[in-house]
């Protein structure tokens, strides 16, 4: 693409995305720093529109705490590139062979920091919810290390996602904690800010007139990416709101620098492969492989199905009978981080209706008209009347002190074949 204009950035104040604290954070807590007069801002025409990259000597940065390769920066400039591993980064992805996945989803690392316990509780609770390894390097070529450095005024990694044959740094202000450490271990995997998505003007106004080059490419929506899910305005990833950013429909949120959230997680296992792989639904049984597993459970599953242990990090879950439902198979490492996946099993339907019923009452229950060959079993009530897809029942008076044992059966031709689904609404005295 053809450079549209450069220019020299005059002094002021650069916003960087990393706080000092790991507490929700505001505007007024992200570390600000005062711009080199070395600095240089480009801006290239992405897709039609202007892209800001600001350069200090051989170094680019597409964000105070983000640098690039001269691999991605002819990317932008739309210089021929290698295409070794297309990608698409999480979440915000950059696709096009902007960012490169780590080989078989292991990053590999050496610590030059005195914080190393950190770094590894940071790594712990990445690893625990995501199919990443992070493993010491002994003598692989392509790795990144974490370093103190005070000098530059907020944490910063020199990569996003993995770039080959290049040196990889990531830099730990002082002051800035473990959430910090996770955010900047989060762009050398592929991650950018969340509030730099293509589709975040969705969710957000953000007006930058009368910012700075230095304050305005820190907002700058990124012209490759691709989004996973909503915007999360809990992401670890998400810059808090300012007179810069607010929400679409008015309302502001805080930002924070304490773990991953469900987004984040979810973005992690949407580019690197889950954690748990299988089949979302099944009729009979179906097999899952569970990377690094730790402990391995199914819950909500009585009466419903079973789980073998098959070795090599595979485990089976078998349906009992016509009976169907929706499980839970999870799995939980030692550090007590877990990953669940929702199976369902037998093509599971809804059975609507009151959830909490009264002694002595009549309530009606429902299923999906669609469904064929519906006929209903009621325990603990009179059943008054049914048609092709509803019963009516009047649930029993106390007895003897005691509450009856309420529960609604349906049994339903779907597309498993026969299909029992059993509800057990509360009974309470009025």
């Amino acid at each position: 693409m053809k450079k549209l204009l450069f220019f020299t950035a005059f002094l002021g104040l650069g916003l960087s995305s990393c706080k000092k604290e790991d507490k929700p954070i505001n505007s007024n807590d992200i570390s600000i720093k005062e711009e080199s007069s070395s600095a240089i801002f480009h801006t290239y025409s992405v897709n039609g529109k202007p892209f800001i990259v600001k350069q200090v000597g051989d170094t680019y940065y597409i964000a105070d705490d983000i640098m690039i390769s001269q691999r991605q920066l002819n990317i932008i400039k739309n210089i021929s590139s290698t295409t070794g591993g297309k990608v698409a980064s999480v979440r915000n992805g950059i696709s096009n062979d902007f960012v490169h996945k780590w080989t078989n989803n292991i990053f590999y690392y050496k610590i030059s920091s005195s914080r190393s316990a950190e770094i590894l509780q940071a790594f712990s609770m990445i690893e625990g919810r995501s199919s990443i390894k992070f493993i010491e390097r002994t003598n692989e070529p392509d790795y990144v290390t974490f370093i103190d450095d005070s000098s530059y005024g907020t944490s910063y990694s020199t990569q996003v996602g993995m770039e080959a044959g290049t040196s990889k740094i990531i830099g730990l202000y002082p002051s800035q904690g473990i959430g910090t450490i996770i955010h900047e271990t989060m762009h050398g995997l592929g991650y950018f800010h969340e509030h730099t998505r293509q589709d975040r003007n969705t969710y957000v106004n953000v007006n930058v007139s009368g910012l700075s080059p230095s304050q305005a490419y820190q907002y700058q929506i990124q012209p490759y990416s691709t989004a996973y899910g909503i915007l999360d305005f809990n992401s670890i990833m998400m810059y808090p709101a300012s007179n810069v950013m607010t929400k679409v429909g008015g309302g502001t949120w805080s930002a924070q620098r304490d773990d991953l959230s469900l987004g984040d997680i979810d973005g992690l296992n949407q580019f690197y492969g889950f954690k748990i792989n299988g089949a979302s639904s099944i009729c009979s049984d179906g097999t899952y492989t569970i990377v690094n597993p730790g402990t391995v459970t199914l819950e909500n599953a009585d009466g419903i199905a079973t789980l073998t242990a098959l070795g090599n990090n595979q485990w089976k879950v078998t349906r009992t009978g016509t009976n169907a439902g929706f499980v839970k198979l999870k799995t939980k490492n030692l550090k007590g981080y877990s990953i669940e996946k929702v199976i369902d099993v037998g093509a599971s339907f809804n059975i609507s209706g009151r959830p909490i019923v009264n002694p002595g009452q009549t309530y009606t229950y429902t299923v999906d008209p669609s469904l064929g060959n519906v006929s209903f079993f009621v325990g603990g009530a009179t059943v008054l009347s049914t048609t092709a897809n509803t019963v009516r029942a009047k649930v029993l008076n106390v007895q003897n002190g005691a509450l009856p044992f309420f529960h609604i059966s349906a049994t339903a031709q779907t597309g498993c074949g026969l299909s029992k689904v059993t509800v057990y609404p509360t009974v309470q005295e009025n």
